[in-house]
């Protein structure tokens, strides 16, 4: 049986990655509602405002249910490791699977809103600052989310990995 590590890596990993997240979150929905209260501010900062709150609430319930999922979940895994293995292969590592077919999903997802983010830069650029404000925003924020995802499936590639090295 190899070193439980490797559990720890991962867990730990997707903590520090949600924290980030949900801080990321809290500062855009901040900078949102200044846009949105504060005056003088021109439409464009009207229209970045909505993207950076919606998504920022987004960014800030996905961090803190992963962070705190994370807690239970690396305790119960690491009592798997301990007392009954096999329950690594046979719900962990299904668990896991259908997570990283689940990224595939979030990530088309994601890249639509940048992809209409930057539709709406490139076709609204001398029309209305409102939605060039809106297709910065989209663009902006699901670049964040793209790239947090990039991390989750690298962190959750290796973690399998040493899920299917357990018994071996």
């Amino acid at each position: 049986m190899k070193s439980k590590q490797f559990i720890y890596t991962y867990f730990k990993s997707e903590q520090i990655e949600s924290l980030l997240l949900l801080a990321i979150g809290l500062i855009t929905m901040t900078e949102a509602l200044y846009f949105l209260w504060g005056k003088n501010f021109s439409l464009f900062y009207k229209g970045l405002a909505w993207p950076l709150l919606w998504i920022g609430i987004v960014e800030v319930a996905f961090g803190a249910s992963i962070y705190f999922r994370s807690v239970v979940d690396v305790r119960k895994v690491e009592g798997y490791f301990h007392e009954a293995s096999d329950k690594l292969l046979s719900e962990e590592l299904p668990r896991m699977k259908k997570l990283m077919k689940n990224y595939v999903i979030y990530r088309w997802f994601e890249a639509g809103l940048a992809v209409t983010g930057v539709l709406l830069i490139i076709f609204m650029n001398h029309t209305s600052d409102y939605w060039m404000g809106i297709g910065t925003g989209l663009w902006f924020q699901a670049g964040v989310m793209l790239v947090s995802e990039f991390f989750a499936e690298h962190r959750g590639a290796a973690y399998i990995k040493g899920l299917e090295q357990v018994n071996e």
